[in-house]
């Protein structure tokens, strides 16, 4: 599916703030009409924007799983944004303590949010993780505050006027709950169990992943026996859960099949949430064009033009990262095609079939690879000059 599981899931579990509400922002400016943004669709799931905080041009990352809005600390420096009181956050590693600053001011295009109150952390580990700095990600306050629609194939995301928005007339209306910390569930099922409550988060990279007690209690190790290990990176750090691929996943009353997933097997951070079964993210979303409505409880579906496509899974296991301009490998699945070809941790790839990059554009080509078909021949080359053929082939 993926070398590596990126979530940014960030939950208030403490206050220690004089003020620390997730309450969702008013619009100073206004919006008295819609307002349109480019979207630079990251890998084809991470929704980044062009913005303004405190009069700083920046990324925005859209992210519907945040708990509230992130400012990365080497962006806060810059703009000389400083924390006054501090929040126990939920990641997927674990709990952060992290730094609060009020009436912080954002702008996208003409639309004002404000007054903000972000969270400033330090992002550096998920940057170099995924390969792209994520120098503000805008939480759940924006869906909570105006109708989103996340256009993903025409690379949209558009901000509604609440008071004129139309709901869109060819799309499903499904159900939304709100749960802890203002978080958004929708019913969804997978194969014959019960239906049952998925947060919908746009920043996770993932199709589905299961929380630790609905796998416990629905027996999921054991009903998918074909399974490996799956590295997992996000705020908190990094941990490991197990991957498999399910006959079937219910969403929007579509019924998806080979769908893979990931389970998780952690007893903290963010993936051993009871409040919802699991997480569905990008890897599934970016397959309609969605519509947030929470102001009404919903969230419409709008099946897209890669809505029947195949799901793409990873044939080869392995993860990389960039270290000092180096791609490094720093996660080998046990008996993958990577592992019996003698890919080792801490090998670094100088070249893919024999065309030599350098730095991201090596670990992007590690990544576009991994997909290619069963019984394709990928020959890395490694700093020392040996080379390692891979034969890709499925191994969960």
């Amino acid at each position: 599916m993926k070398q590596i599981g990126l979530v940014l899931a960030l939950t208030l579990s403490a206050c220690a703030a004089p003020s620390c509400s997730s309450e969702s922002p008013h619009a100073s400016a206004g919006v008295s009409t819609d307002v349109t943004l480019a979207l630079d669709l990251y890998q084809d799931k991470y929704l980044y924007v062009s913005g303004e905080i405190a009069g700083t041009q920046t990324d925005i990352v859209i992210d519907s799983g945040a708990g509230i809005t992130v400012v990365d600390k080497a962006l806060a420096d810059q703009i000389g944004l400083v924390g006054e009181g501090e929040i126990t956050a939920l990641g997927v590693g674990g709990e952060r303590t992290v730094k609060l600053a009020n009436d912080v001011t954002i702008k996208l295009g003409s639309l004002t949010l404000a007054p903000m109150t972000v969270a400033i952390l330090d992002l550096g580990e998920v940057h170099e993780k995924l390969g792209r700095r994520m120098p503000l990600i805008l939480g759940k306050e924006l869906f909570h505050a105006y109708p989103v629609t996340i256009d993903y194939a025409n690379r949209s995301v558009i901000v509604h006027d609440p008071e004129h928005f139309e709901p869109p007339t060819d799309a499903l209306a499904v159900p939304a709950r709100s749960i802890e910390q203002g978080h958004v569930a929708i019913e969804a099922q997978l194969e014959d169990l019960a239906p049952a409550w998925f947060m919908v988060d746009t920043g996770s990279g993932g199709t589905v992943d299961f929380h630790t007690p609905y796998v416990t209690a629905n027996g999921l190790l054991q009903r998918y026996p074909r399974q490996a290990a799956h590295q997992v990176g996000g705020v908190g750090g990094m941990l490991q859960n197990r991957i498999a691929v399910a006959r079937s996943f219910t969403l929007a009353g579509r019924k998806f099949e080979s769908v893979p997933i990931e389970m998780a097997i952690t007893e903290q951070g963010a993936f051993s949430a009871e409040t919802s079964s699991g997480t569905i993210g990008a890897g599934l979303l970016s397959r309609f064009d969605l519509t947030f409505d929470l102001a009404h409880d919903r969230i419409f579906f709008r099946p897209g033009e890669k809505v029947g496509a195949p799901f793409p899974k990873d044939r080869l296991g392995l993860t990389c990262a960039v270290h000092d301009g180096r791609t490094r490998v720093d996660f080998v699945v046990a008996d993958s095609p990577a592992a019996n070809a003698g890919v080792n941790v801490g090998d670094e790839i100088t070249a893919v079939d024999g065309v030599a990059l350098e730095g991201g554009e090596l670990r992007e080509r590690v990544r576009a690879v991994m997909h290619e078909p069963t019984g394709t021949s990928v020959r890395l080359r490694m700093r020392d000059g040996t080379q390692r053929v891979v034969q890709l082939a499925d191994y969960f």
